[in-house]
């Protein structure tokens, strides 16, 4: 699989910040060992690339999060 980092760099600039702290997150999770089983070592590194959060969602980003993955 390859992966154009660049083209996803700029997607990744224009996310909601929420957005990004989503994967930010994804990527310090158990999803990261998931994904790297599905779609190979280089997805999961493609998506390490991107800065880690400065801080962990609260409760309430959480509940948003998940909300915007259930639509």
């Amino acid at each position: 699989m390859q992966v154009d980092m660049e083209m996803a760099a700029k997607a990744y600039a224009e996310l909601s910040e929420q957005e990004k702290e989503i994967i930010r997150e994804a990527v310090d999770s158990p999803l990261m060992g998931i994904l790297a089983k599905v779609f190979g070592q280089e997805f999961v590194q493609a998506l390490g690339s991107f800065k880690r959060p400065a801080r962990k969602m609260d409760a309430e980003m959480r509940q948003q999060a998940a909300r915007m993955l259930m639509r």
